[in-house]
């Protein structure tokens, strides 16, 4: 009859939900860099003059960690220095830098998915997707970032597997709205992760 007719069509696309919300080979990516890692990065000048001695230091410390039997991944991220937060009342405060990451792998979309958030600069939850390339290991991750309500930001996050013991990020971005679309992505940031023994 039709109501059984329906029950089996919503039966089988419940099926389906629950396949493509299997972890699968790309997690497993993923979860190959759960652990404590310390990190040291070098951030370029964001001016057009910027050039590749043009850079500041910096360290931290990140612990990756599973979450949901290994559908997610999630990154704390405690800087080493102390940076500039923008608070109430049009004031600055001396703060450790802090940052929160989720990645995972959305079946259906087929693509890497990853949230960001920070404790110094913007107030929106960065979302990208990636594709990964296995002859390079790495995640191209891309998004745009609203910075001010005139002025876009193209992010391209390259999270690149070196070893067990060893992960790269590129941090690349161009401005939109003011510039050429043609422009090319430039280098922000260059992060070495390594991981702490035993971790």
């Amino acid at each position: 009859d039709t109501t059984a007719s329906v029950n089996s069509v919503l039966e089988d696309k419940f099926n389906q939900m629950i396949e493509y919300s299997r972890p699968g080979k790309n997690h497993e990516l993923l979860a190959g860099i759960v652990g404590t890692w310390r990190a040291k990065g070098k951030h370029f000048n964001w001016t057009d003059s910027a050039t590749s001695t043009e850079f500041v230091e910096s360290s931290a410390t990140v612990v990756r960690k599973s979450f949901a039997n290994g559908r997610y991944y999630i990154s704390d991220v405690i800087g080493d220095d102390t940076i500039q937060m923008p608070i109430q009342d049009g004031k600055m405060k001396d703060v450790q830098y802090q940052s929160i990451e989720i990645e995972g792998y959305d079946n259906v979309k087929k693509k890497f998915v990853r949230s960001f958030i920070v404790n110094n600069l913007l107030s929106s939850i960065q979302v990208s997707e990636g594709v990964y390339d296995p002859a390079t290991k790495t995640i191209t991750f891309e998004s745009e970032v609203q910075t001010s309500p005139e002025v876009k930001l193209k992010h391209q996050l390259r999270f690149i597997f070196i070893d067990k013991d060893h992960y790269k990020w590129e941090d690349h971005y161009k401005w939109g709205g003011h510039q050429e679309e043609n422009e090319k992505y430039k280098l922000g940031a260059e992060i070495l992760f390594t991981r702490v023994p035993g971790k």
